[in-house]
């Protein structure tokens, strides 16, 4: 599903503008790939960054093309975005962790980091994403996590300062850059989704060969093992994934498991059921979706909208129809042709032409909305 690939690929065009950049002599064709990881995700501009560095670092000489590449990359971009497209720059979410304030992003700072190291050490299981904060100063979600992040990264800076290296020096920022921008400074979609640590990945992978070159400098065999054990396990985790993700009902489900409270992932199963005809089944989640979500919010009046549709399937049209009343607050015309569907459904003619006629009134070219009249 091309929606969903855009990590690998702004992962890969920021890649690719780095290796033409750094290694290539067609580098100016480098701010051509950094603009397609840009369009891709807005995460593309931490390869902007990435780029600059190394050549600040590694090549002086193309330092000024780097940022020239780097600046026209960011004007052609936004003038896509803010003038062509007429996307602001940032929209609200209804996440736990978009609500929250700052002092509650910085109390939930440190569970999240020590997450995605958890995750790729094997510790958890991925997730697609998560939706918690942490709100008290308790050893588990805050001391304890504190601790970890600060033996990573003291670690890290204490390596750094006894072995000054510049190779060290650009991937410990390449994964400083990867892990500030999704440590909720400024708030983000979901709590944790463990596909944002892809471009951490890159920076950390570079620290653990650094430090596997330092320990066996001399011992190829050694460090062809070690590597072979980093491969085998990310490879373990990644057939482990597959297995749960056998049809996307399952995978849903699995993460559930994790994060029950997510309305993200109960809406999601629940749609899923009810594709599957299992009515009955799908409110439990529906409701689930309801509960956790902001009252009045947009996640909030698609869950009265779904679990409608679940009774309107059943037939019980009246707990459908009070579904539906609710979700009328919503502005898509989903939530007008479902209360005209329950309406005709019933038979109630009068009723069904009177509310046609307003519904009309907001979207006169409605197909739906159009054949029930």
């Amino acid at each position: 599903m091309i929606a969903d690939l855009q990590e690998p690929l702004y992962t890969f065009f920021g890649l690719s503008g780095l290796l033409l950049l750094a290694a290539t002599d067609y580098y100016k064709w480098a701010g051509f790939f950094f603009l397609l990881s840009l369009l891709s995700k807005e995460t593309g501009v931490l390869y902007l960054g990435v780029g600059c560095l190394y050549c600040f670092l590694f090549n002086k000489e193309r330092i000024k093309f780097a940022l020239g590449a780097v600046g026209v990359s960011l004007a052609v971009y936004l003038s896509l975005r803010l003038g062509v497209a007429g996307l602001q720059v940032f929209r609200g979410h209804n996440m736990q962790i978009s609500r929250a304030d700052l002092a509650t992003r910085l109390l939930t700072l440190p569970k999240v980091l020590l997450h995605y190291f958890e995750v790729f050490f094997l510790i958890k299981k991925p997730s697609l994403t998560q939706d918690w904060v942490v709100n008290q100063m308790t050893l588990a979600k805050f001391w304890g996590p504190l601790l970890g992040s600060f033996v990573i990264f003291g670690g890290g800076v204490f390596w750094l300062i006894k072995w000054p290296r510049k190779d060290l020096f650009f991937f410990f920022l390449w994964l400083l850059l990867g892990m500030g921008l999704h440590s909720h400074l400024i708030p983000l979609d979901g709590t944790v989704s463990d596909r944002w640590f892809y471009f951490s990945i890159i920076g950390l992978m570079g620290l653990l060969f650094l430090f596997l070159d330092s320990i066996f400098v001399s011992n190829v065999k050694l460090k062809s093992v070690s590597l072979g054990i980093i491969l085998v396990a990310l490879s373990f985790q990644t057939f482990a994934r597959m297995q749960v993700w056998e049809t996307p009902l399952s995978l849903y489900q699995a993460d559930l498991l994790q994060d029950s409270e997510s309305f993200y992932l109960n809406n999601n199963v629940g749609l899923k059921l009810l594709e599957a005809r299992q009515f009955a089944q799908a409110i439990p989640y529906f409701e689930k979706t309801i509960a956790a979500s902001p009252r009045g919010s947009r996640e909030w009046l698609v869950g009265w909208r779904n679990l409608g549709a679940a009774y309107l399937e059943l037939q019980d049209y009246k707990k459908a129809e009070e579904c539906f009343k609710i979700s009328l607050m919503d502005p898509d015309v989903k939530s007008q042709r479902a209360m005209a569907i329950v309406l005709s459904r019933q038979g109630r003619e009068q009723e069904l032409k009177e509310f046609l006629q307003k519904a009309l009134q907001k979207y006169p070219m409605d197909p739906v909305l159009l054949r029930l009249k």
